[in-house]
């Protein structure tokens, strides 16, 4: 890099129950005028760097998505203690 350039690297936060999102097996895009910029993805997690030109802005775009959440607990009746899990449901006793 030269002094018209620099290097910059981004980490980002997991946030609880998302996952990241690769493009094209990148952890983000940065599109140009022209091209997308390359990207290297970060070692360490989620997280990359970019080459910038001085004076230049650019703009990533990271993308996540939420994790399956787990199916709603169905509930049968059970003359004996109440309601219990359905057949097939692993969770404990309601």
């Amino acid at each position: 890099m030269d002094a018209d350039s620099a290097t910059v690297t981004l980490s980002e936060v997991q946030h609880q129950n998302h996952t990241p999102v690769t493009q094209e097996g990148k952890n983000t895009v940065c599109p140009g005028r022209r091209h997308f910029r390359p990207v290297t993805n970060s070692a360490t997690g989620p997280g990359f760097t970019v080459d910038v030109s001085r004076r230049t802005a650019i703009s990533c775009t990271v993308c996540n998505r939420p994790e399956a959440a787990p199916p709603p607990l169905r509930l049968r009746p059970d003359e004996h203690h109440g309601a219990q899990a359905a057949s097939g449901d692993h969770r404990s006793r309601a």
